[in-house]
């Protein structure tokens, strides 16, 4: 009776050992699982972080641009600024350059081409170019 009663104990002992044997699988289970999902949101939480930091850095360079474009237009707002002040103070100058011109093209230079041209037709040549043809040259040049 003495062995069947260490028998009953050691049985009853096995069963417990197994009950909580397969609890201990069931919350190492449990664990593996949450450490395997901690590490996948840790990951995901750096590339995150890196592509926070990427972006910052991107939005740094950008603004350093944007304040290299602002310097510039305003280093050419000035420049025009002092170009259209030289060029409304030449004005008056412009404007007898045109008039002598166009004096000179009206007068003289009309005449004469126009004799050159009479001559070159009773010689059997073509008409020298326009002048119009040759200041338009001048200027595409």
């Amino acid at each position: 009776a003495n062995d069947w009663s260490r028998s009953l104990k050691r049985l009853a002992k096995s069963a417990e050992l197994k009950l909580h044997a397969l609890t201990l699988q069931m919350h190492t289970a449990h664990v593996l699982s949450a450490h395997e999902a901690l590490q996948v949101r840790n990951a995901t939480i750096e590339d995150i972080k890196a592509q926070k930091n990427w972006l910052e850095s991107e939005r740094t360079s950008l603004l350093s641009q944007l304040q290299q474009v602002t310097e510039d237009r305003q280093k050419v707002f000035h420049r025009s600024r002092s170009a259209w002040t030289v060029l409304r103070a030449s004005s008056p100058r412009r404007t007898e350059f045109q008039h002598k011109i166009q004096s000179i093209k009206e007068g003289e230079y009309a005449a004469l081409k126009q004799q050159v041209d009479s001559l070159r037709a009773e010689l059997g040549m073509t008409p020298i170019r326009s002048l119009q043809s040759l200041l338009d040259e001048k200027s595409a040049a």
